[in-house]
């Protein structure tokens, strides 16, 4: 399966944050254009900075019951906590606003 290129740039980002190394040189060491690799990280801190300032609503029903238990989901670096039930249609609509930021 093809990888977008977006998935890729995120890839050498988080890697590159994690290795320490300057951005001319982890771009060195893979071969990588420092200014391809400059922009995709501009462009999808752009694109983070948009989807963290918006709030998507995703209706809830709760019974009585069901109050007790939670639900963690973790798509990226989202993490939403639902407290109660959540139909499969809900859950579904959730998990395609999340992997879609």
């Amino acid at each position: 399966m093809k990888r977008s290129r977006a998935k890729i740039w995120q890839t050498h980002i988080r890697e590159w944050e994690q290795s320490g190394l300057s951005q001319r040189r982890y771009c060195q060491e893979r071969e990588l254009s420092l200014s391809t690799f400059q922009w995709w990280r501009s462009r999808l801190k752009k694109s983070a900075d948009e989807a963290n300032n918006s709030i998507v609503r995703v209706p809830l029903s709760v019974s009585a019951a069901a109050q007790q238990h939670e639900l963690v989901v973790e798509v990226g670096r989202f993490k939403v906590t639902v407290r109660g039930t959540l139909e499969r249609e809900q859950l579904c609509s959730l998990l395609d606003v999340l992997e879609s930021r």
